[in-house]
């Protein structure tokens, strides 16, 4: 099995942080948000036009009369409360009904999350021991030589054909190392 270089896996993990950043971060209509005590005076004020109550979220969004939309956030016993003791007949009213998801696609971001967690804490922990090979922080000064065994068949002069020039001069050479 052919193991990742650097760059396939730092870029594995680029697209791992980003998928996990899309999921956990809010995207939103990009409707202006106002705070609820601006929405009720608004409302009393009859400047609400529409409105979708999203129970779930806890976020009402609307338009007003002038035509800008508007989104606020709001607990669901406060907004059934203000509503009922603040009746508007002028006003269009809807509910978002709640999603109806698995659950065991809500953990989706969760287990993903603790897997990538868990493949950085493996991956710094095979690379700070060596992971296996000579490659590992502690390793740079280790030798790499390999020991050599004598019952292994050596290669001399006469072995190798053809290369008489070659013999000489490697011949010379041997000969100054043993006796300079």
């Amino acid at each position: 099995m052919k193991k990742f270089s650097g760059a396939t896996a730092w870029i594995l993990v680029l697209v791992m942080v980003v998928l996990a950043a899309y999921t956990i971060v809010d995207k939103g209509n990009g409707s202006n948000v106002i705070a609820f005590n601006e929405f009720q005076q608004k409302w009393l004020n009859n400047e609400v036009k529409s409105i979708a109550f999203d129970e779930e979220n806890m976020v009402v969004e609307g338009t007003l009369t002038n035509g800008k939309a508007f989104s606020t956030n709001v607990i669901a016993e406060r907004y059934v409360e203000f509503i009922s003791e603040n009746p508007n007949t002028a006003v269009v009213e809807t509910y978002v009904p709640p999603t109806s998801v698995p659950v065991w696609i809500q953990m989706i971001p969760t287990v993903l999350l603790i897997v990538m967690i868990l493949g950085f804490w493996f991956f710094f922990m095979q690379q700070s021991q060596g992971g296996g090979g000579n490659r590992g922080v502690m390793n740079f000064g280790k030798s790499r030589a390999k020991m050599a065994t004598p019952d292994k068949r050596r290669i001399t002069f006469n072995d190798v054909a053809g290369a008489d020039e070659e013999k000489e001069e490697l011949a010379e050479i041997v000969d100054f190392l043993k006796q300079p």
